[in-house]
């Protein structure tokens, strides 16, 4: 039996898990991998044990979409293991990505301001991190006001923009906010969803977007009154 062969051992474990915990034995991990890593890893055990067949509504056609599934997928096609494993190794590299935003979008979370407003739960926070809307709103968030930090006049991605997003079906429309945030600043750009779930003041897609001059307690302020 190898080092990392997990097959005779009674325990739910797989070799993803046996690697990390020697990998930190003997600290071959950087400090800020850690947290992602151990929580990548672990739903990866959960898949070698077949533990996706106990997570709610199990059959759901949205698993199919779940990397396990679509590694699967790919060489049910025909592609050689080494391009299955190429492919693989990219897209794990991309997950972890994901895994380390969302480690540090739960602390900028927990730092943020939460209230109650006519929207539900509320959270207001700044914080530079792309993926935190989401993350927050998988939470018990109802809506989320966001502002990008100020770096400098010269960096389009930290310009201040600000974000207010609500999850889908939200208890009431985000026209009325709107309306207030353009009074307030007319001269920012200001974007409003139709479907009445998010206002966006600047992103990516519009380099020439104007940021807003009002403060994460104005907008707060704003909300308040609803």
């Amino acid at each position: 039996m190898g080092m990392f062969d997990h097959h005779q051992r009674a325990e739910t474990t797989c070799a993803a898990t046996l690697v990390l915990e020697n990998l930190l034995e003997t600290e071959d991990i950087h400090a800020k991998y850690t947290e992602a890593l151990a929580r990548l890893v672990e739903v990866v055990r959960g898949f070698d044990n077949f533990e996706e067949a106990l997570l709610d509504g199990a059959d759901d056609d949205r698993y199919q979409f779940m990397l396990a599934d679509v590694l699967f997928g790919l060489k049910a096609t025909g592609l050689e293991n080494e391009d299955v494993l190429s492919i693989g190794e990219k897209l794990l590299d991309s997950v972890l990505l994901v895994m380390r935003q969302k480690v540090a979008a739960e602390k900028d979370i927990q730092e943020g301001y939460t209230f109650t407003s006519a929207w539900g739960k509320t959270l207001a926070v700044e914080s530079k991190n792309s993926q935190i809307a989401h993350v927050a709103l998988k939470q018990d968030i109802d809506i989320i006001v966001w502002r990008r930090p100020m770096a400098n006049r010269y960096t389009q991605e930290n310009k201040g923009f600000i974000r207010i997003k609500q999850k889908p079906g939200g208890k009431k429309s985000l026209q009325p906010l709107y309306d207030e945030l353009v009074k307030k600043d007319p001269k920012a750009t200001w974007f409003y969803h139709a479907p009445g779930n998010m206002i966006i003041n600047g992103s990516a897609y519009t380099p020439d977007a104007v940021a807003s001059h009002l403060s994460l307690r104005k907008v707060v302020e704003l909300v308040k009154v609803g």
